[in-house]
């Protein structure tokens, strides 16, 4: 890989989850989140460095145990409910760049609650990007074409403006996409910093079935995805055989 073309892989972890208890911390299905990501991002064909921000001193820890760079803890200020995960994937590009002269190109960012993210969904995002010269890449998963949101009185607005309301016909429909909980993005660091969005200049996605987008928000999710995780071969297998 050349110089101006180094990856950088960012793991935002910050303490204090409200949906799952010690998130970071908690075993799915026998292993910390933060292994299941570090096993996936450390056998990238692209990816040479992978660090974590996180204001916390024992995630800090705990990630040093499964090989992940903690350069620096993130100011408590950028660390609350409300905080943007771009102020501190910023903040940490910074503090590269001033103390150890380190400037990626290209960054990764990788939520630590998607277990079902493999090391292939992140390589396949990464050269779909320098494949269609992209700013911004992301993992999708097909959505219904119609999407709705709801009034304070209950009533419901399409926001899909271009699907027809009266037009119910599946097949007739352009086919929606949305994020999922596979949670890759990659970036252009200079239209990063530029747009302060993970979204931003020329977005493009790549496409991950479905059933494997399982974002960990809460209990709930932990558990179905567990169910998931503990037989995804032979659910993938099974999919596989109406394609």
């Amino acid at each position: 890989m050349s110089q101006s073309q180094r990856f950088l892989g960012v793991i935002p972890a910050r303490a204090g989850s409200k949906g799952i208890r010690n998130k970071n911390s908690r075993p799915f299905c026998g292993k910390p989140l933060l292994q299941h990501l570090s096993e996936a991002a450390k056998k990238s064909r692209y990816i040479d460095r992978l660090v974590l921000s996180t204001e916390s001193l024992e995630i800090a820890n705990l990630a040093e145990k499964f090989g992940i760079e903690v350069p620096v803890l993130r100011p408590a200020s950028l660390a609350g409910d409300t905080s943007n995960v771009v102020d501190a994937v910023l903040h940490l590009l910074s503090f590269l760049r001033i103390r150890e002269k380190f400037e990626p190109e290209y960054l990764v960012l990788l939520q630590l609650t998607s277990p079902f993210r493999t090391t292939e969904d992140i390589d396949a995002t990464i050269e779909l990007l320098l494949k269609r010269n992209a700013d911004s890449a992301i993992t999708v998963c097909p959505a219904e074409p119609r999407v709705y949101c709801k009034r304070d009185d209950d009533s419901l607005i399409l926001l899909t403006k271009k699907q027809s309301s009266r037009n119910i016909n599946r097949q007739t429909s352009v086919q929606a996409f949305r994020e999922n909980g596979c949670m890759v993005y990659v970036n252009r660091v200079a239209v990063l910093k530029k747009t302060r969005s993970f979204l931003g200049g020329k977005l493009v996605g790549q496409v991950i079935p479905r059933w494997r987008g399982v974002d960990l928000d809460d209990g709930e999710d932990f558990v179905v995805g567990e169910i998931l995780f503990n037989n995804h071969k032979t659910l993938d297998r099974k999919i596989r055989r109406f394609h």
